[in-house]
């Protein structure tokens, strides 16, 4: 697994949530855009924690895990058969992502 995060629709509760029972340090990002906070270890950044906006509707709060692999292009090809949501895009510090479902 290369990362994780969790979304939420209360990142505050839950930052402190997961801080508290890891021993982690929330660092929220400073993005106009979006509420998102990074959680330490140390100076590792171990998972996030997204605020979920009404833009996801009735989606209920979820851990989404983030899987690295050799060739997103070729992953995707084979897996196209059945569905993932987008083409491979570029996000943040992931590089290429896409969701697989």
């Amino acid at each position: 697994m290369a990362w994780c995060e969790v979304n939420t629709r209360d990142s505050e509760a839950a930052s402190s949530f997961y801080a508290e029972v890891f021993g982690l340090d929330p660092r929220p990002m400073d993005n106009p855009t979006m509420k998102f906070t990074i959680l330490n270890q140390g100076e590792t950044p171990v998972a996030g924690v997204l605020q979920m906006t009404q833009e996801w509707g009735d989606m209920p709060p979820h851990w989404m895990p983030y899987f690295a692999v050799a060739n997103i292009d070729l992953t995707c090809g084979t897996y196209r058969q059945s569905r993932y949501s987008h083409d491979p895009s570029i996000t943040g510090t992931l590089h290429r992502a896409t969701s697989l479902t």
